[in-house]
């Protein structure tokens, strides 16, 4: 008779892991050291959870289609089996193809970077020597290799860092503009996807925006120009420029540019759940849907929302109190006398806006949450993750959690915004 056996045996030590799903430290004693899931430096794309032993460490990484790495190197010798998807890599001066059932050998100390082709997602599982971490720094020259062409396989030509952007800073007119709920709203932006978080630069015609519609996520919105009419429940209000709206989960709510121009705002969403709005007179979806799927089904001529049922309808219309916060007169309005944050702290996402005197140092030697900051006016020097930069107004910066960053103001004043996880929201991310 054949014993059963469990993967893990509650009140003893754990020796088995499901490596997709490495989320928090658990309680109980385990054989290696566990690090959750998260993007894993500010060079790379690569997002996914590690396990630390005594002489080597495993990882199960994702990489989205089309992103990757800047060229780098490390210490430690590292081998990637690929379980999905094709990895291109560029090891001293060859470019190889990596697909599924594959392995890529990179020696201790070569210069190499690896990304996603854009067919798909990559999945592979990582495992390197524990001389070194589970990822190095990024070299000074280069920012990623040029494909080649093979005889057997044409290798498509991948595009990590576009004209003008340099991980992990961005410009929203250097990228693409994209529609993400074509069938609810006339909004389109540039997008930037974090681990826990996803920042969009919306941007409306004059007279166009969105249907009321509502989400399980929280969502954010910070005026950058023009004049937004805006619904957040049942209350209706004209915003402008240095007036801050929160969006709870499953909150009613549009926001349309007024008929005398057109609107660009900052627009942030947690995690938990795509950038999918759902129509506010139909149920929710069993899943999530993806953006590409909407745009798919839209294209084709196919409503791809749900049926009609404003009884089945987990819209939120009362109750929400007051949802707008006014943190200064106008975007124009004169900088304060000293440094200043004004915080909205959300159970999910915080935001804060700044003013701050020059030489003002904002650092640490590892972030705690992760962030998005944007440069309104003023100047100041970056560094996140050993990646350096001046920035100034209209920069975007990404700093992903558990990386060395500082922000030193060169101009005086300097203003900027940004938006930062919680533990709340980091806790929900690791266990879904």
């Amino acid at each position: 008779m054949l014993q059963k056996h469990s993967t893990y045996n509650k009140g003893m030590k754990q020796y088995v892991y499901k490596m997709d799903a490495l989320g928090s430290e658990p309680d109980n004693e385990t054989s290696a050291n566990i690090q959750p899931k998260k993007r894993l430096s500010g060079k790379s794309s690569s997002f996914g959870g590690a396990l630390f032993g005594e002489k080597v460490i495993v990882g199960y990484i994702h990489k989205a289609a089309g992103t990757g790495s800047k060229r780098h190197t490390h210490p430690n010798e590292q081998y990637n089996f690929v379980l999905q998807g094709t990895l291109q890599c560029d090891i001293d001066d060859q470019t190889v193809l990596c697909p599924v059932g594959h392995c890529v050998h990179i020696p201790a100390g070569t210069e190499h970077s690896c990304m996603a082709t854009p067919e798909e997602d990559v999945i592979f599982f990582v495992a390197k020597d524990t001389r070194h971490g589970i990822s190095g720094p990024a070299l000074k020259t280069a920012l990623a290799f040029t494909p080649t062409q093979s005889p057997a396989k044409p290798v498509p030509t991948i595009i990590l860092f576009k004209e003008g952007i340099e991980m992990p800073y961005y410009r929203f007119e250097n990228m693409e503009q994209l529609r993400t709920n074509p069938h609810l709203s006339t909004g389109k932006g540039a997008i930037v996807t974090g681990t826990y978080m996803t920042l969009r630069n919306n941007n409306k015609e004059a007279g166009t925006g969105s249907q009321l519609h509502y989400h399980p996520n929280e969502l954010m919105v910070y005026p950058i120009s023009g004049k937004i009419n805006s619904v957040v429940g049942k209350d209706h209000r004209v915003v402008e420029a240095g007036t801050f709206v929160h969006v709870p989960p499953n909150a009613r709510h549009s926001m349309k540019a007024c008929e005398d121009g057109p609107i660009s705002y900052l627009y942030c969403k947690d995690n938990t759940w795509t950038l999918a709005g759902i129509a506010a007179d139909e149920a929710p979806p069993e899943s999530a849907p993806s953006i590409d799927d909407l745009k798919a089904k839209h294209d084709a001529g196919i409503y791809p929302g749900q049926e009609k049922m404003p009884e089945a309808s987990e819209a939120i219309i009362d109750g929400l109190n007051d949802c707008y916060y006014s943190l200064v007169a106008d975007i124009d309005a004169p900088p304060s006398s000293t440094r200043s944050v004004k915080i909205v702290e959300g159970q999910r996402i915080n935001f804060a806006l700044v003013d701050s005197p020059a030489g003002y140092s904002d650092n640490a030697n590892e972030t705690i949450h992760e962030r998005f900051i944007y440069i309104m006016s003023g100047g100041a020097d970056a560094d996140i993750d050993s990646e350096k930069k001046a920035v100034g107004s209209g920069d975007l910066l990404h700093v992903p959690k558990g990386v060395k960053f500082d922000l030193t103001i060169t101009d005086a004043p300097t203003r900027y915004c940004y938006f930062e996880s919680t533990p709340f929201l980091e806790s929900r991310v690791n266990i879904s």
